[in-house]
């Protein structure tokens, strides 16, 4: 039998996380289930890096710099 996760739900837990969602534009709800689908190009919405970033722990590059010479 699989172990279901007890998951926080309250209303303050979802107003945090939906003021710092990481696309934009913001998701529009029009009903219970139902969401607005943006008209801009692909799938109408873009990361937010700056809230992105805050969720950052670590980076690193893997490219080489680029030599002048």
């Amino acid at each position: 039998m699989r172990e279901r996760l007890k998951v926080d739900l309250s209303e303050e837990v979802i107003n945090y996380l939906w003021e710092n969602d990481i696309v934009s534009p913001e998701v529009e709800f029009l009903k219970p289930g139902k969401l607005s689908v943006p008209d801009s190009p692909g799938i109408g919405y873009e990361i937010n890096k700056q809230v992105l970033d805050g969720y950052l722990v670590e980076s690193e590059s893997i490219l080489k710099e680029k030599s002048i010479y």
